[in-house]
C-alpha cells in the first residue's frame, strides 16, 4: 500500500500499479495532455515522478477540445472511439515500439 523509494514513478495520482516497479527493463509512460489550445502538460491522472521532473517517455493522449483522446479499436472491431489515460499512453508508446507509427485517425 506503499510506494517504492526505488521506482521511477508515485502510484499518486494513477492507478497503474506496474509503475511502481524498480526494474528498469519496465519503461513508464507519462500521459501528458491538451487543455482547449494550451500547450501539452503532464496529465494530473497520469502520477508524478519521485523528484519531481517528467518521465522520459511521455505520449500525447488528449489533444485539447472536442475531439479530445486517442483513436482506438472498439472490442477489436473495425469501429474506433476515442479514449484517454495511462493506458492510452502505454498502447502509443507500444506501437512506436513495435514500428507501427502513430495511431490512425478516426
Amino acid at each position: 500500500m506503499t510506494d517504492d523509494q526505488n521506482s521511477a514513478a508515485l502510484r499518486s495520482g494513477t492507478l497503474f500499479v506496474l509503475a511502481t516497479t524498480p526494474n528498469p527493463a519496465v519503461a513508464c509512460v507519462q500521459a501528458e495532455e491538451c487543455l482547449g489550445r494550451g500547450p501539452p502538460e503532464h496529465a494530473a491522472y497520469s502520477g508524478r515522478p519521485q523528484d519531481g521532473p517528467r518521465l522520459v517517455v511521455a505520449e500525447l493522449v488528449d489533444d485539447g477540445w472536442p475531439d479530445r483522446g486517442t483513436a482506438v479499436a472498439a472490442n477489436g472491431s473495425q469501429r474506433r472511439v476515442r479514449m484517454s489515460g495511462t493506458s492510452a499512453a502505454a498502447g502509443l508508446q507500444a506501437r512506436k515500439l513495435a514500428g507501427l507509427g502513430p495511431a490512425p485517425e478516426l
